[in-house]
């Protein structure tokens, strides 16, 4: 069984993303040249912008319906993801007039799906993802310096909580032609057989921290330019991977060739679930006092994490070794442009549009690891009830550019050197859309 060590290669760094919204942490108000209870996080610098103290916190839910139909023509699968939405932050000037501190704290990414083993391409998807789960939570802290009216230097700190969960079926009948030195995927054991099929459980988390900082630049009074910049945070986790045989594959392996042995497959891993280089660039205006105008980008370093690496630190058995899966990310980018006008002084009504690209190539893109461009349209408004108290309401509508996908790594082969991709081929198309909707409290001291 010395090739089973290729079961670890199965998992992948990302799962099926259930949460299609890209502004994980604060509402599309939010960015870095907003002073809001999300300052912290997006740059700590644009807490210059605000006086007194204030705390926000925000909740909601994300729904994505996703569907894959294979490329043969055979039944398709779909899922229906919910996602949890949370941030609160805040910030004080602590009664002075050039100092600031603040914190965020958010879920700051997100993904996760359940494929059936029984519907039309659970031929496909089972050996990728039957349940998984990734989230980071990050609490970022930081303070502010104005130097002069015009100008904020903000600095800060990112400390993330990092949790992957993932259930899978696992073909022995490819691994067991490989034990039996067949030069045949499908022979003597048929390939991608579901009676052959062993579910694998992959679990862990860890803790990791990284820096951050930005500047929050006024020119005049109506304008403001913002940039920040996120360090790496390196999350060092660590977990469990174990193997269940179901009846049905020890029955099948003794009657159809006995000297095969089915070892035990448990173990304790090391694991690297890190957040890439991020920077954010911001601008903010208001050309009249009833008008008010934003832009961001955010460019993310996705492709600075190229593979996932598994090392195993206690295992009960030989077959399980440190594994190394490429994953070819792609940058992201994400654009996001909004407009809001003041009816009356208390209450802005804004509107929003972004596009965020997709950072799975073709070729690595399968039921685990999905991603999309998205093109995102919303509706937004901020209510200040009372001096003390403000309201607030998003709405937002995602849709995924459909993707077909016709070459792939994940395919049947005996090679070895692509024992990572021996799946069945997730070729096919990709489609879905989602919707977001937050509501949110702020209170002004």
């Amino acid at each position: 069984m010395r090739r089973l060590a290729a079961l670890l290669a199965l998992l992948s760094a990302g799962l099926v993303a259930p949460r299609a919204s890209a502004q994980a942490i604060g509402t599309a108000l939010s960015g870095p040249s907003t002073a809001d209870g999300s300052a912290a996080y997006y740059n700590p610098a644009a807490m210059g912008a605000a006086r007194g103290s204030s705390l926000e916190l925000d909740a909601g839910l994300s729904v994505i319906d996703l569907g894959y139909d294979p490329a043969d023509g055979s039944a398709g699968s779909s899922q229906t993801p919910v996602g949890p939405l949370l941030t609160l932050g805040g910030f004080s000037d602590l009664d002075t007039r050039d100092w600031r501190v603040g914190f965020t704290v958010g879920v700051s990414r997100a993904s996760g799906g359940s494929w059936s083993r029984d519907d039309g391409a659970a031929a496909i998807t089972r050996y990728y993802l039957v349940n998984g789960q990734f989230f980071h939570i990050q609490g970022s802290v930081g303070g502010s310096f104005s130097p002069a009216p015009w100008i904020t230097i903000g600095l800060g700190l990112n400390l993330a909580y990092a949790s992957l969960g993932s259930d899978l079926d696992k073909d022995f009948g490819a691994q067991l032609n490989q034990t039996a030195g067949s030069t045949e995927l499908d022979a003597p054991f048929p390939y991608a057989e579901p009676s052959l099929a062993a579910p694998v459980t992959v679990s862990g988390s860890g803790f990791g921290a990284g820096f951050l900082g930005g500047v929050h630049v006024r020119p005049i009074d109506e304008l403001a330019l913002s940039f920040s910049i996120h360090s790496p945070v390196w999350v060092l986790g660590a977990g469990t991977l174990s193997v269940e045989y179901p009846q049905a594959l020890r029955d099948f392996v003794a009657n159809t060739l006995p000297s095969a042995e089915l070892p035990d497959l448990n173990g304790n891993i090391d694991l690297n679930l890190d957040i890439p280089l991020i920077f954010f660039f911001g601008v903010s205006a208001r050309p009249h006092p009833m008008v008010e105008l934003a832009a961001y980008y955010q460019f993310e370093h996705t492709s600075s994490q190229p593979n996932f690496n598994l090392d195993v630190s206690e295992a009960t058995s030989e077959a399980i070794t440190d594994q190394s899966k490429p994953q070819a990310y792609l940058d992201r980018h994400r654009v996001l442009v909004r407009g809001g006008v003041y009816p009356v002084e208390e209450l802005l009504l804004a509107i929003h549009g972004a596009y965020q690209s997709n950072t799975v190539p073709d070729e690595t893109a399968a039921p685990n690891n999905l991603d999309f461009h998205r093109v995102e349209v919303g509706a937004n408004a901020r209510w200040r009830i009372v001096p003390e108290l403000s309201l607030l309401l998003s709405y937002s509508h995602i849709f995924l550019i459909d993707r077909d996908v016709t070459t792939s790594l994940h395919r049947p082969v005996t090679q070895p050197s692509l024992a990572a991709f021996n799946h069945p081929s997730p070729t096919g198309r990709y489609h879905g859309s989602a919707n977001t909707v937050r509501l949110g409290l702020a209170l002004h001291l």
